[in-house]
């Protein structure tokens, strides 16, 4: 895994427009199902050991070389309000069109072993039929700052069921480009939720 600091995580999330990645993080996503419909999706991120050393600067009130529960929910709220300017990472498009996140619950940072994690969730104000609607989810940074590890295979995980017919799939949505040079061009990966006609 490649390291994404904390610092850099709180207060430079926003690169400028032609950054190309500074920062890496590990990423999973949940989607959560109720009657077939997508109410909700969980993410979260994982840093490295380092990454979470350099948490401690400045956020270890108590100076015992460790983060405790107070001093993860201080950080994690701070962090929280930086990330709400950024739509949470996560991009959530019904039928091709934005669907903001506008809030989240409560951005938790807990540890991992010796690797800081940070989770939240969102919850759609209506829940979306995928036999009906389109629904894609993009863990990505519109800046390119930032690059979020992230593989179907391993790191999304279903909480309910899918309609009968309906599959997990997952593209290069060709439809956004995050960063472009020399005619190259960078598309997110999204995941979405396909169903036979």
């Amino acid at each position: 895994m490649r390291r994404l600091t904390a610092a850099a995580l709180i207060l430079a999330l926003a690169g400028p427009a032609w950054a190309h990645p500074h920062s890496y993080l590990d990423a999973s996503l949940g989607l959560v199902l109720a009657d077939g419909r997508v109410a909700a999706v969980e993410v979260t991120w994982l840093f490295d050991e380092l990454d979470t050393e350099i948490a401690l600067d400045g956020n270890d009130k108590n100076g015992d070389g460790k983060l405790d529960a107070a001093e993860l929910d201080d950080l994690a709220t701070r962090m929280q309000k930086h990330i709400a300017t950024q739509q949470f990472h996560t991009h959530l498009r019904v039928d091709g069109k934005v669907v903001p996140i506008t809030g989240i619950d409560r951005l938790r940072l807990t540890m991992q072993d010796k690797r800081m994690r940070a989770r939240f969730r969102a919850t759609l104000a209506e829940p979306v039929d995928p036999r009906a609607r389109k629904v894609t989810i993009g863990l990505y940074d519109d800046s390119y700052y930032i690059q979020f590890g992230f593989d179907p295979a391993r790191d999304l995980k279903l909480d309910g069921a899918l309609p009968q017919g309906c599959r997990v799939v997952t593209y290069a949505d060709r439809t956004v480009t995050i960063f472009e040079v020399v005619g190259s061009k960078v598309h997110p990966t999204v995941t979405g939720i396909e169903c036979d006609k």
